[in-house]
């Protein structure tokens, strides 16, 4: 037999047995919305380090910096964000606050503008208001502030306390150094004094009166 028609029989041959014939493409899959999205160690490393991107209660609070508009998408899509809380204020002639608004309007986010300063004891009447946000807003929601360190922690400690039945000392741990909280440097402690003060839900909105605790604060502040 002619070599060239022998070894083109071989060849024949082997490819029908390994079943080569015809090249199948490998379709994945669709991909199953309930499974987390998969994430590279750049995507965790830039939550972590630069927007502090952080669970509070799986599946119903986190907590952040101020997030770029892409940043902020994709925490939205990744968590199924329906609230955002912005302790920053309504500043609708900033930039960063009218991206915030176009990317909540887009998705159908609520977002609800409180004034929150790290300084100083607030009022009943702001702290009753974030409490009526944290009551009827849809979950999850995303509390933030501009570095995600105090006020986003004070606040996500409030939700603890008001919502979860935590203790003052668990709920303490979302203003701590693992947050980058370092109470000597920015409001001098008075957001941890608050939490010590915390006596439940209508206390907050009934009996608390920041001007009971300034003497005591002041005596912190020395």
């Amino acid at each position: 037999m002619n070599f060239f028609v022998h070894y083109s029989l071989m060849v024949s041959t082997l490819i029908i047995t390994c079943g080569c014939s015809k090249h199948t493409e490998h379709t994945p899959p669709p991909s199953d919305p309930h499974v987390p999205e998969k994430r590279s160690l750049y995507d965790n490393m830039a939550d972590f380090w630069f927007y502090r991107i952080r669970t509070v209660q799986q599946g119903k609070c986190y907590r952040s910096g101020q997030l770029s508009p892409q940043r902020l998408r994709a925490c939205i899509e990744r968590y199924g964000i329906k609230s955002i809380i912005n302790l920053r204020g309504y500043h609708p002639e900033l930039s960063w606050w009218q991206h915030e608004k176009k990317t909540t309007d887009a998705y159908k986010v609520h977002l609800y503008n409180i004034s929150m300063n790290s300084k100083t004891l607030h009022s009943k009447e702001l702290i009753t208001t974030l409490l009526t946000i944290f009551e009827t807003a849809p979950h999850p929601i995303l509390v933030h502030c501009a570095s995600g360190v105090d006020r986003a922690g004070e606040a996500a400690a409030i939700w603890l306390l008001a919502h979860e039945n935590a203790s003052k000392k668990e709920a303490s741990k979302q203003l701590s150094y693992r947050y980058f909280h370092i109470p000597p440097l920015w409001g001098g402690g008075t957001m941890d004094f608050f939490i010590s003060l915390w006596q439940g839900k209508e206390w907050a909105k009934s009996a608390y009166d920041p001007a009971h605790y300034q003497a005591a604060l002041a005596r912190i502040h020395r």
